[in-house]
């Protein structure tokens, strides 16, 4: 954790020290993004099972900045792709992942008027996620299962002007799922089922670098590196138990920025 604070500490300071020119929020309050996405996704199981592979979708948003205001936003995300790999016993698995997510958020922006202008906007914010995981050939049992649940969100932008052209931010999110369930089905040697799992807290982390196209910002592009950490804990449950599953994600969007 100490860490963690030092590095976030370090960048602030780093965004201090540069000579940034004058972004006014108060220009452009409303921002709407949309793009592409990709991600590398490593999915680890109790028992040995692992998988890894490329998912890909897309990503749309609207955020309202004001300098010294209430922000407000939300977001709207699906990916889909194929995951291999092979169980605790060394068999052959393969198959489809398919996430989507629906969030809004609300806080309250603060920038800095001379100097280097740094915005900083904390927020919370709740949302609704899925996830798909059916298994396919040379899969010997084609189950699918559906995780999906409806959480709690708290987190912070910041960011602010390398030179007129790049701006530079930090991302930082924690999600707390409620009740998390995951319905399984498809199973030749059961019935469908819903299991319970224990929650623990996920994080996403993006860095976005934005080229502004026009100089006030209007128009703009943006490459954020992403990083993501799912994690769903063990439940006992009827007829088989939950197992410890974790998701790392690593990944990128590109974005066009429209602010008004």
């Amino acid at each position: 954790m100490r860490s963690h604070i030092k590095i976030l500490m370090t960048f602030i300071l780093l965004l201090i020290s540069l000579d940034i020119s004058g972004h006014d929020l108060s220009r452009n309050r409303h921002q709407f993004s949309i793009g592409p996405e990709g991600y590398y996704v490593r999915r680890l199981k109790e028992g040995g099972t692992k998988q890894k592979g490329g998912i890909y979708g897309g990503r749309f948003s609207y955020d309202r900045f004001k300098r010294y205001a209430l922000y407000w936003g939300a977001e709207f995300a699906g990916d889909y792709g194929t995951l291999h790999g092979h169980s605790g016993s060394g068999s052959a698995l393969r198959s489809h992942l398919t996430d989507y997510s629906a969030e809004g958020r609300f806080g309250y922006t603060i920038q800095q008027k001379e100097c280097s202008k740094i915005s900083f906007t904390p927020f919370i914010g709740g949302g609704y996620f899925v996830e798909k995981n059916n298994f396919v050939n040379p899969t010997l049992i084609h189950a699918h299962f559906r995780t999906r649940y409806a959480y709690f969100t708290a987190g912070f932008f910041l960011w602010g002007l390398v030179c007129d052209q790049f701006e530079l931010g930090l991302n930082l999110k924690a999600k707390y799922p409620y009740e998390p369930k995951c319905y399984v089905s498809h199973d030749a040697d059961s019935e469908p089922v819903t299991q319970k799992i224990r929650t623990h807290t996920q994080y996403r982390v993006e860095v976005p670098l934005t080229y502004r196209i026009t100089c006030d910002g209007q128009f703009a592009l943006s490459m954020i590196p992403v990083y993501e950490y799912r994690n769903y804990g063990s439940h006992p449950n009827f007829p088989f138990d939950f197992f410890k599953t974790q998701f790392n994600c690593w990944g990128l969007t590109l974005e066009f920025l429209y602010r008004i």
